[in-house]
């Protein structure tokens, strides 16, 4: 993600009031709001700081108003980063706890192209689950088809975690559902 030869900054955590831990749990929220499906359809701006896979700088979330209105300033950067990371569930920090993205931001789409046309979204969903095993089955949510010149494009939309390791078994191994029988 980031240069790894940076020192990732370090917050040692210390006892904290019943104010101050309402005041982190706010924080963490009006995190996951930021970074929630919900908003993100209508923010242009946190959208356009984000990178190619979705990370976001620490100091750009620190420096929007509602961070500000919870007194969180760029001293409070280590701070805010141990708190995503050991209290949110659905934010995760990079490994210079500098910047941070949504979980689910790894695409949760698998697309195949140029598929035979005589290659139906039944015989796909029975071939994945055939090469998945018990550590990951996968969870097929729906599937989309396109009919073009060059073969039947299938957009199959898996469970999130499950993707991982459908992306993980490698586009060799759709070969023998590809080929004519």
């Amino acid at each position: 993600m980031a240069d790894q030869s940076v020192q990732a900054p370090v917050f040692t955590p210390s006892q904290v009031t019943q104010e101050e831990e309402m005041r982190e749990v706010a924080i963490i929220q009006q995190v996951e709001w930021y970074f929630s499906r919900q908003n993100l359809i209508a923010d242009f701006f946190l959208k356009r700081q984000m990178n190619d896979e979705l990370w976001v700088s620490l100091a750009t979330i620190i420096d929007f108003p509602k961070m500000l209105n919870l007194n969180v300033t760029q001293k409070d950067e280590a701070h805010l980063a141990h708190l995503l990371s050991t209290r949110s569930q659905i934010i995760e920090v990079d490994s210079t706890n500098r910047f941070i993205r949504p979980i689910w931001a790894v695409r949760s789409t698998l697309q195949l192209k140029g598929v035979p046309t005589n290659v139906s979204a039944v015989a796909i969903h029975g071939f994945l689950e055939s090469i998945a095993d018990a550590r990951c089955p996968l969870g097929f949510i729906s599937t989309r088809t396109c009919t073009c010149p060059c073969g039947v494009w299938f957009s199959i939309r898996l469970k999130e975690l499950e993707l991982l390791q459908a992306r993980s078994m490698g586009s060799h191994l759709m070969a023998p559902l590809l080929l004519p029988k």
